[in-house]
């Protein structure tokens, strides 16, 4: 039996809008039927995702299907199904050649819809005149992403000169002391007064850190909702142009790796309402908080760790390598919770010893099961009711209502179809062992262990009395580790 998979990718959400999943599956389906080919549940789609500079082999859904087939979750001989070769890359020809060799070479097949083509390693071999078709179509497929990104490039500059030369708003992303209102900005009068204050502090010498205290025991308003005052929101203030109503646009330059980066162009002055005089500006250079550059992850926890008493983000503090510890992020700045650190290398190491496929349930959920097959059984009763109305007068009245329900049921049965494929076993299985490994790694890489709890856990709950980490796993359950003794 051989098993079939569809691979999508949208570059954009209105990709999405338009059908295009819909039209991809549908044919998967039909060329499925015609060749005795089984196409499975899971299916591998990349929304969003670039494939001209190779995102998608390198982070993508795509590189999770290499990853299966070479953990032998995805056997040999399968077939990846796509709408067409571009679908699977967009990047230069000599890259995109070795990107198709290289799963052809894993025994699995490539079929593209438009034109109905299958390739194989061993067709490859009969056929070498194949590889210049395929260059052929690559050097297309990446000269149209050129072309689409220049014409991009070329409509945000536009909009650039207008911003500069007529003051025209010219992008959504404002500042969050700003609304928009009949295309002017306006201020929000408490959330410049906060931002007003951070100077006025900054300009009196506290530091970020004191600051923030300063502005949550006080209980000034925050500038987003359910945010709390922070080092980190101190400091992008402090060093905001955009407070003295310069506006900084940017150009993104992407480098040959997928790297993006951006570039600072000519500043805008006057272009928003300013907040922060220059006097006041000026004040907190002296003060002025360090920032830029790159920032190395050395927390483990980074993204998933959390206080078990309120919920907080968990942080790691240290001024050198031996004194590390863990502390809850509201509790650092004065925010509700109680103060308490715990040493960072005691809690690093009980994650490392957490055993996730312990108490993991790696079978398949019997009640979404269920519900699918009686979903199924709904939709299939309702489209003969439909059928059945559509011949009497009496039943075209209901129409309406029997539609809307029929679109109801529809959307829940793709909503239960996304948890089912979410949560395969065998690609549940694929991530957690790829976290064990990590976890177990010598030397131990933090950046990779974290890369994959994030992929296999809710969070990790640090219980500061009862001395544990508590790692909650994405499909249900949970496993416990000991960092120091409990608390009497």
């Amino acid at each position: 039996m051989t098993k079939g998979y569809l691979y999508s990718r949208l570059s954009t959400v209105e990709q999405r809008k338009g059908h295009g999943l819909e039209r991809q599956q549908k044919g998967v389906t039909e060329y499925c039927n015609r060749h005795g080919i089984t196409l499975q549940d899971v299916s591998f789609n990349d929304l969003g995702v670039s494939g001209f500079h190779g995102a998608n082999a390198d982070r993508g859904e795509l590189a999770e299907f290499i990853d299966a087939v070479k953990l032998g979750v995805i056997d040999k001989g399968s077939v990846l199904i796509m709408e067409d070769l571009d679908r699977l890359t967009r990047m230069d020809p000599m890259k995109a050649r070795r990107l198709l060799e290289d799963i052809l070479l894993m025994d699995i097949d490539v079929v593209t819809l438009k034109d109905q083509q299958r390739y194989s390693k061993e067709r490859l071999v009969k056929e070498p005149y194949l590889i210049f078709m395929i260059i052929a179509m690559t050097i297309r497929s990446n000269d149209e992403s050129k072309v689409k990104s220049l014409r991009v490039r070329a409509a945000w500059g536009k909009k650039k000169i207008d911003a500069r030369t007529t003051g025209k708003i010219v992008t959504k992303r404002i500042p969050t002391w700003l609304k928009v209102s009949e295309d002017r900005f306006e201020v929000i009068e408490d959330k410049a007064s906060a931002v007003l204050k951070v100077f006025e502090l900054a300009a009196h010498g506290h530091g970020q850190h004191s600051i923030a205290k300063m502005l949550n025991q006080e209980q000034v308003p925050t500038l987003k909702t359910g945010e709390m005052w922070g080092k980190g929101v101190v400091t992008k203030l402090l060093n905001s142009d955009s407070v003295r109503g310069t506006y900084v646009p940017h150009d993104v330059v992407t480098n040959e790796n997928g790297k993006k980066t951006r570039l600072p162009l000519e500043p805008i002055e006057g272009y928003y309402p300013r907040i922060v005089s220059e006097e006041l500006w000026q004040a907190t250079r002296t003060h002025k908080a360090k920032g830029g550059g790159s920032v190395v992850l050395r927390n483990v926890l980074s993204g998933v760790g959390v206080c078990g008493r309120c919920g907080g983000t968990m942080v790691r503090i240290g001024k050198n390598q031996r004194d590390v510890y863990l502390v809850c992020s509201k509790a650092r700045v004065g925010a509700g919770c109680r103060y308490e650190a715990v040493r960072y290398g005691d809690v690093e190491l009980a994650v490392r010893r957490l055993n996730p496929m312990v108490d993991m349930d790696l079978t398949d959920d019997d009640a979404l099961t269920s519900r699918r097959a009686s979903i199924v059984t709904e939709i299939d009763a309702l489209r003969d009711h439909i059928g059945e109305g559509l011949k009497s007068r009496g039943g075209r009245e209901a129409l309406a209502e029997l539609d809307a329900d029929l679109v109801r049921m529809e959307q829940e049965l793709d909503a239960i179809d996304d948890e089912i494929e979410a949560n395969a076993p065998a690609l549940v299985r694929a991530r957690m062992d790829r976290a064990v490994d990590a976890l177990a790694a010598v030397p131990f890489d933090v950046v990779a262990a974290n890369a994959a709890l994030k992929g296999v856990v809710d969070r990790v709950e640090v219980l500061f009395d009862e001395g544990e980490v508590v790692a909650h796993w994405k499909t249900g359950g949970s496993t416990a580790g000991m960092f120091r003794w409990p608390k009497e």
